[in-house]
């Protein structure tokens, strides 16, 4: 299963970390990561709409969604997941403990 990690990113100092957690995590049970976070590393220089754009493309490659706290305060991670809803795709969120609900 190829999966689409989704959260808070603007105004988050420790967004990197999050996402690379939540990664990590996804990667022991299986799945094949797409994380977000990491477009910064290669792309440059995009606007919000831009990048915004850039993670619902992605989003359309994978199966599901996993949602990290905080993600109903983010208007991009609300994006992604009416998007995910629109395609029918799973959609996960993490708990406090790390324990993926369905």
């Amino acid at each position: 299963m190829r999966i689409y990690i989704s959260g808070p990113i603007t105004g988050i100092d420790n967004y990197r970390q999050n996402f690379d957690k939540a990664e990590e995590t996804l990667i022991a049970l299986g799945c094949d990561v797409i994380n977000p976070a990491r477009v910064d590393d290669c792309i440059k220089n995009l606007t919000y709409d831009e990048f915004l754009a850039l993670d619902l493309f992605m989003l359309e490659m994978c199966d599901a969604i996993y949602l990290l706290p905080g993600w109903m305060d983010s208007k991009g991670a609300k994006a992604e997941v009416a998007r995910a809803l629109a395609k029918n795709k799973l959609i996960y969120s993490e708990m406090e403990n790390n324990i993926i609900e369905v």
